[in-house]
């Protein structure tokens, strides 16, 4: 597993950088730059990674992964677009970065990333869930890969919400859809003259949203 997680990551690098892994071991190393948004505030298993690659593959390949920033999705977004687009002062572009599928569609150039299918055969990409791999598919080419996905866990004040369905006729089955969560946010605000349904949005990421769906 660890090992297939450094490939995914060797992947990413583009075409021009990937051209020279048969580089002899005497000659300067192959660097491959690496954004990512694992460890900003604490140390992350990535970076365990990054060193056991160096220290062993990379090593024998005369291959050397290096990060070069260790940040935020939102910063990396603006710093990816901001380079691609050659704006005035902008870093230069890495070899591989970490970001959502969102950043991959604003590039003025698709053609910059490379197709995983060049590097892996179908069995290796069969082992990721066949939904996120098609989330990754942009123009015909597989442009991402899912290296981490992110989990959103709905939680609802049970207490306060059944009290309310008792003589409102609410359901939880109402909750299934956006549709219906918006839905139940104007029959309750409308019922008790409170702008917020007794519920939160946690993501995977540690991010909570509750009080910004139903703001007041």
């Amino acid at each position: 597993m660890k090992k297939r997680i450094v490939l995914c990551l060797l992947a990413l690098a583009l075409l021009s950088a990937m051209t020279g892994c048969g580089k002899e071991k005497d000659a300067d190393p192959l660097t491959v730059t690496l954004w990512h948004v694992y460890g900003g505030e604490v140390d992350s298993p990535l970076n365990g990674l990054i060193e056991q690659f160096n220290s062993t593959i990379g090593a024998e390949q005369n291959i050397r992964v290096k990060v070069e920033l260790v940040s935020n999705s939102g910063s990396i977004h603006k710093s990816v677009l901001a380079t691609a687009n050659s704006d005035p002062g902008a870093p230069s572009l890495p070899d591989m970065f970490v970001s959502y599928p969102k950043t991959v569609l604003a590039l003025p150039d698709q053609d910059m990333i490379v197709d995983y299918r060049d590097y892996f055969s179908p069995e290796e990409l069969g082992t990721f869930i066949p939904a996120f791999m098609e989330e990754g598919q942009i123009g015909g080419r597989q442009a991402i890969l899912p290296l981490a996905k992110s989990t959103e866990v709905l939680f609802v004040n049970r207490t306060l919400f059944d009290r309310w369905a008792a003589t409102s006729g609410a359901s939880y089955d109402d909750l299934t859809t956006w549709e219906g969560i918006y839905a139940l946010a104007e029959r309750y605000a409308a019922d008790t003259s409170c702008q917020r349904l007794p519920l939160q949005l946690l993501s995977g990421r540690g991010g909570v949203a509750g009080r910004e769906l139903f703001p007041k």
